[in-house]
C-alpha cells in the first residue's frame, strides 16, 4: 500500500505538471543477429586454470536423436542460444538432442592415438551455459539436470533448472566439481523430445579463483546488473544525476546495447581493441555520450561487426578525433555514424556488390567534404546542415547503398550534371522507368563495348581490371542508369544522390510502391520531404528503424511514416532532447518504481515530447496496476501534447486503452481520439511546421483522407480537365495520362 500510494502521489504530480509530454511506445528495434561469444583465459587467469570439458574423456552418451555434435550445431552451424534476449553464438558447445545423457571423466583427457591421457590438475567449478540452440526458434522444451560421482553408481545431483523452451534464455550453470571424478550431463525431454536440440555452450572446467567475467585491459567494462546496483546506490543517495552517475549510466547503456561478450570477444580476438574501447569510456571526451546518441542497431545489426567497425575506424584515423584536430568533433560524430551503421551489411542496393569496409566508407565521407564536393552539391546549399546533423540523423547520411568507390564517382557524376544545369538531385534525370531490366546482360560486361559507355559515364574510376568489369554479378549505377528501373531503384537514387551531399534519406515503402524520405529545413527547423510519392506520410512505412528509434515496429502502427514529423520536432532543439534522454536512460537503471516515475518527469520537464519518457510511464503504470483515473488523465495529456503529430496520438491512447477494464472508459478514449483527430485536420502553419502533412495524417485515421490521383470533370469550372489532387503537387515524380487512349 504504501508503494502505491508513493507511486499515486508521484503519477499525480507528474500528470499535474502543464509540459507533460505523452508519448507512444518507442519499440526499439531488437538486434537479433547471433553475436560469436568464445570464453578465452585472461591474462590473470593461466592457461592451465581453465579446460573445456570436450577435451576430456566421454565414457558414456545416450542420444535421444541424431549423432552428439561438438562445437556445431546439427546443421553444421555455430551453437546459438538466447542470452539476455539475443541470440549469441559460442565457438564451442556441445549438442545432445533430448532425451541425452552424457558422462565425462573429469581425471581423463579424451582419446588420442596414444590412449587416454591423465590429468593431473583436479578442477574446482564447472562452468556452462544451457538452453536449446536457436536453429529451433521458440520450439522445443528440455529440462536440465546436472549430477556428479566417484563410481559412476551413486550420483549426487549438483543443479537443475525449469522447464526451458527454444524462446528461454539461457541459464548460467557454475557448480563446484572439486570432490568428484565424474560428471553427468542429462537434457530431459518434455511432452516430446521434437526440436530438443539441447545445448552447453562454452562448458570449461576451471579453478575456483578462475574470472570468467573479466575483460582485462578495460577495467571500466562490467556487467550490466553490477552497474545497475551501483547507480541505484548512488542515486538514492544523491538524489540527482550527477555527472558521475552520468557517465555511469552511459557505460551501462553502452554495454547493454552492445553486450559484455561481445566486448569481451571483440577485445581477445584483437589486443589493438583495447585502446579503442578505451578511448570510449575516458570520461574526457564526448565519445561514449555520442555512441548513446547514435541510438541502438539498425534491425539485423551486429554488434560485434559494430564494434569491430569502431576499432578499424579508431586504430586508423584516431588522430582525426584529436582535439587539436581541425574539425575533430566533426570526425568523431562521422566516425561513430559510420561504424554503428557498419553493423549492418552494406553494399550497392542490386545485392551483388562487395560489402562495404567501415574504414573506407569514413575514409569517402570525409573526402567528399575536405574537398568541397559535399559543399557543392547539398540540398540547402549550406555545408553547415551536415555539420551539424545530429548524429542519428548522420546514420542516415553514411549508410548510404553504394560501393564506395561508386560515391566518389556519383558525386562527379552528378556535380557535372550540375554544372550543365541540370537537375541533378532528381532521380529521373538519371533513370528511365521501366520493368524488365537486366544488369547483367552482355552488352554491359563486353570489353567491346566499354569505351562507348565510359565516354558517356567516365567511370574507369570504378574498375580495378578488366575481370572486374567482365563481372556480370558485380553491377554499377551506370548500367542502373543506362538499362532503366521501376519504382524501388528510383527510391533508391534519390536517397543515394542526397545522401553523397550530406543529406539524410532513406528509402520507405507505400502501397505497391517505393518512395524516399529527404531531410530539409524550414525556418531553420528540420522538416521532411517525400520523394517519388503518391499516398503521403498517410500511407508510408519502414520496417527498419527511424531516428530516434521512434514509430519503428510499433504495434499499432503500420504506416507509421509520421514518426519521423516528432523526432524532427524533438531534434529541433538537440540539446533539450539530449538532456531529457539521459533521465531516461537513468529510470532504465534503477529498480525504484517512485523513482523511475520522477526520472520520466523529469525528462519530460526538459522535453515534453519526449516518446520514450511516456512510454517509460505507461510501463510503470501497468506493473503496478494503476487506477482508470489515472490512465485517463494521462489520455488527456497525451491529446493535447500530441495534436498535431495524429499517429503518435493514436497509438499511444491505444496503448493506454488497452489497459482499460471498463467500456465506457474504452469509448471516453475513443471518442478523445476522433476529437483530437477532427482538431488536428484544422491545423494551420502558425501551429505546425508541416500542416499539410499533419492534415493528411489525421484525415488518413478518420477514413476521410482523398488519396486519388486527379479527377476529371464533363461540366462546371474544369470541364474537360484533368485535375490533380492538391496533397501531390509537391511530389517529385513523373505522371503519364491520356484522354484518348
Amino acid at each position: 500500500m504504501k508503494l502505491k500510494k508513493t507511486l499515486m502521489t508521484t503519477l499525480s504530480s507528474l500528470l499535474i505538471f502543464n509540459s507533460l509530454a505523452t508519448t507512444v511506445i518507442a519499440t526499439e528495434d531488437k538486434n537479433n543477429k547471433n553475436r560469436k561469444v568464445e570464453l578465452k583465459s585472461q591474462e590473470n587467469n593461466p592457461k592451465e586454470s581453465v579446460i573445456s570439458l570436450t577435451d576430456k574423456k566421454l565414457v558414456e552418451q545416450k542420444i535421444g536423436w541424431g549423432n552428439l555434435s561438438v562445437d556445431k550445431n546439427l546443421s553444421g552451424n555455430a551453437i546459438s542460444l538466447l542470452l539476455d534476449g539475443q541470440p549469441v553464438e559460442f565457438n564451442k558447445g556441445i549438442l545432445a538432442h533430448a532425451p541425452s545423457t552424457l558422462i565425462y571423466d573429469l581425471l581423463q583427457n579424451k582419446d588420442d592415438n596414444n590412449g587416454s591421457q591423465t590429468d593431473n590438475h583436479q578442477y574446482d567449478r564447472f562452468v556452462t551455459y544451457v538452453g536449446i540452440d536457436r536453429s529451433q526458434s521458440n520450439k522445443g522444451e528440455v529440462q536440465f539436470v546436472i549430477s556428479a560421482s566417484n563410481d559412476k553408481k551413486t550420483w549426487t545431483k549438483l543443479k537443475e533448472t525449469e522447464k526451458m523452451t527454444g524462446a528461454s534464455n539461457a541459464v548460467k550453470i557454475d557448480i563446484n566439481i572439486r570432490d568428484y571424478k565424474y560428471l553427468k550431463l542429462e537434457a530431459q525431454a518434455l511432452d516430446n523430445n521434437a526440436n530438443d536440440h539441447a545445448v552447453y555452450a562454452n562448458p570449461i572446467l576451471c579453478h575456483k579463483d578462475y574470472n570468467d567475467e573479466q575483460i582485462s585491459g578495460v577495467p571500466a567494462l562490467k556487467k550490466v546488473s553490477v552497474y545497475d546496483t551501483e547507480i541505484q546506490e548512488k542515486y538514492t543517495k544523491e538524489k540527482t544525476l550527477t555527472s558521475e552517475i552520468q557517465q555511469l549510466v552511459w557505460q551501462r547503456t553502452f554495454i547493454k546495447r552492445f553486450g559484455f561478450y561481445n566486448i569481451k570477444k571483440v577485445i581477445e580476438d584483437n589486443k589493438d581493441a583495447i585502446s579503442a574501447i578505451n578511448y570510449l569510456f575516458n570520461n574526457t571526451n564526448d565519445a561514449l555520450e555520442l555512441w548513446i546518441q547514435s541510438g541502438t542497431l539498425d534491425k539485423g545489426g551486429s554488434a560485434e561487426k559494430a564494434l569491430k567497425s569502431w576499432v578499424s575506424i579508431y586504430n586508423n584515423y584516431h588522430e582525426d578525433f584529436n582535439s587539436q584536430s581541425k574539425n575533430h568533433a566533426l570526425w568523431l560524430k562521422v566516425a561513430i555514424a559510420t561504424a554503428i551503421t557498419h553493423g549492418n551489411d552494406i553494399r550497392f542496393w542490386t545485392g551483388r556488390n562487395p560489402i562495404s569496409k567501415a574504414t573506407e566508407r569514413y575514409l569517402m565521407i570525409k573526402k567528399l567534404y575536405e574537398e568541397g564536393r559535399m559543399a557543392k552539391g547539398i540540398r540547402t546549399q549550406k555545408i553547415s546542415d551536415f555539420e551539424n546533423l545530429h548524429i542519428d540523423l548522420m546514420r542516415w547520411v553514411v549508410d548510404t547503398k553504394l560501393d564506395n568507390k561508386e560515391i566518389n564517382w556519383f558525386a562527379d557524376y552528378a556535380l557535372k550534371e550540375k554544372d550543365n544545369h541540370k537537375d541533378y538531385l532528381d532521380a529521373y534525370h538519371y533513370i528511365t522507368y521501366r520493368s524488365g531490366f537486366n544488369y547483367s546482360k552482355d552488352i554491359y560486361h563486353d570489353l567491346n563495348k566499354a569505351d562507348e559507355y565510359n565516354k558517356k559515364y567516365n567511370f574507369k574510376s570504378l574498375y580495378d581490371s578488366k575481370e572486374e568489369y567482365k563481372n556480370k554479378d558485380i553491377h554499377h549505377l551506370w548500367q542502373v542508369f543506362e538499362e532503366g528501373s521501376v519504382c524501388g531503384g528510383l527510391a533508391k537514387t534519390y536517397a543515394n544522390v542526397h545522401q553523397i551531399f550530406g543529406t539524410p534519406a532513406s528509402v520507405t515503402g507505400q502501397p505497391g510502391h517505393a518512395a524516399t524520405y529527404i531531410y530539409d529545413k524550414k525556418d531553420g527547423k528540420i522538416i521532411w520531404l517525400i520523394a517519388n510519392d503518391i499516398t503521403g506520410f498517410s500511407q508510408s512505412e519502414k520496417g527498419e528503424r527511424f531516428p530516434l528509434g521512434w514509430g519503428s515496429n510499433y504495434q499499432h502502427a503500420y504506416y507509421n511514416g509520421s514518426y519521423l514529423l516528432l523526432s524532427a520536432e524533438a531534434l529541433n532543439t538537440p540539446d533539450k532532447f539530449n538532456q531529457s534522454n539521459h533521465y531516461v536512460l537513468l529510470a532504465d537503471c534503477l529498480n525504484d518504481n517512485h523513482q523511475k516515475l520522477q526520472s520520466y518527469k523529469k525528462a519530460l520537464e526538459i522535453l515534453n515530447i519526449n516518446l520514450d519518457a511516456i512510454q517509460g510511464c505507461i510501463s510503470v503504470l501497468k506493473e503496478n496496476n494503476v487506477s482508470e483515473a489515472v490512465y485517463k488523465a494521462l489520455a488527456n495529456h497525451v491529446a493535447k501534447v500530441y495534436q498535431y503529430h495524429p499517429m503518435v496520438m493514436h497509438d499511444v491512447l491505444k496503448e493506454i486503452r488497452s489497459n482499460m477494464k471498463s467500456d465506457v472508459q474504452k469509448i471516453a478514449i475513443d471518442h478523445l481520439i476522433q476529437s483530437t483527430l477532427k482538431k488536428a485536420t484544422q491545423v494551420t502553419a502558425k501551429d505546425f511546421i508541416q500542416p499539410r502533412e499533419c492534415k493528411e495524417v489525421a484525415k488518413s485515421l478518420m477514413g476521410i483522407e482523398n488519396n486519388e490521383l486527379a479527377t476529371f470533370s464533363f461540366d462546371g469550372e474544369n470541364a474537360g480537365k484533368i485535375v490533380m489532387n492538391p496533397k501531390y503537387e509537391n511530389a517529385e515524380i513523373r505522371w503519364e495520362y491520356s484522354l484518348d487512349g
